[in-house]
C-alpha cells in the first residue's frame, strides 16, 4: 500500500497532519475494533510510519511501538540486545503514557524473570542474555491480562519488521501466538521491502504459522 507524505519527509504523528489517508485510517480503525492483525506495506518515505503513529496517537490507543530503525541507529545492526533494549524503551513509554495500566502492569511485570521496573520515572529494563532472557510470551500475556481487566485493547506495532529476520525472531510465530491466545492485543506491522515481507510473513504458505488467518 503506497501512501503520500504531506509536504515533509518527517514522520507525522497526528491525523490532522496527514493528507488523503481517510481510507487507510478507516481500515486501521476496523482492524482495531474487530480484527487482530494489520500489515502496512509500502516503499520507504511513503508514509507508513506516519499513518500508524497518527492513528495510534489521534485515537488515544494504548500501544507498544517497536521501531526497528532505532535499533540499527543505536547498534549499527539489528541484534538481540538491540531488540530487547528497544522493547524496554517502548514498554517504559507505555507505562508513562498510560496511567490506568501502570499499577497493574508493573505488578505483573515484576513477577517475570529478567524484568526490572521503576516508577520514578516509569522505566523497564529487560535482560537479553541467553541465561536470563525475558520470555516474550510472558510479557505479552501480562499486557493482555491487564488490558482484559480494563476492558481495553493494546496495539503492538513493529515498524520495519522485516529487519528482525536476522536475530532469529520469527514474526509469523509471534503474530500467530498473539492472534490465537491474546484477545486484547492487536498487531500492526509495517514493512518497506514488500516482497520480502510477503516471504517473511508467509501468508500464502501452508507451512507458515499465519497461513489461513485473517490479516
Amino acid at each position: 500500500m503506497g501512501v503520500p507524505v504531506l509536504f515533509s519527509l518527517e514522520p507525522r504523528s497526528r491525523v490532522e497532519e496527514l493528507y488523503d489517508f481517510r481510507g487507510e485510517l478507516g481500515e486501521l480503525v476496523d482492524v482495531y475494533n474487530s480484527g487482530r492483525v494489520a500489515v502496512v506495506l509500502g516503499l520507504r518515505r511513503m508514509g507508513k510510519s506516519s499513518l500508524v503513529r497518527s492513528f495510534l496517537n489521534s485515537y488515544g490507543i494504548p500501544h507498544v511501538m517497536i521501531d526497528v530503525r532505532r535499533i540499527i541507529i543505536n547498534e549499527g545492526r539489528v541484534s538481540v540486545r538491540g531488540f530487547f533494549n528497544e522493547l524496554s524503551r517502548a514498554l517504559g513509554d507505555f507505562l508513562e503514557r498510560n496511567e490506568d495500566f501502570r499499577g497493574r502492569l508493573v505488578r505483573y511485570l515484576s513477577r517475570i524473570r529478567g524484568v526490572s521496573v521503576s516508577l520514578s520515572p516509569p522505566s523497564v529494563s529487560l535482560s537479553w542474555g541467553r541465561a536470563n532472557r525475558v520470555p516474550l510470551t510472558e510479557l505479552l500475556n501480562a499486557i493482555n491480562e491487564v488490558a482484559e481487566d480494563l476492558g481495553r485493547k493494546v496495539v503492538l506495532a513493529i515498524d520495519e519488521a522485516q529487519e528482525l529476520r536476522g536475530i532469529g525472531l520469527s514474526i509469523p510465530t509471534l503474530v500467530a501466538y498473539i492472534y490465537d491466545n491474546l484477545g486484547s492485543v492487536v498487531t500492526i506491522i509495517t514493512g518497506s521491502q514488500v516482497g520480502l515481507m510477503y516471504d517473511v510473513l508467509g501468508l500464502y504458505e501452508p507451512d507458515s504459522p499465519l497461513y489461513g488467518r485473517v490479516v
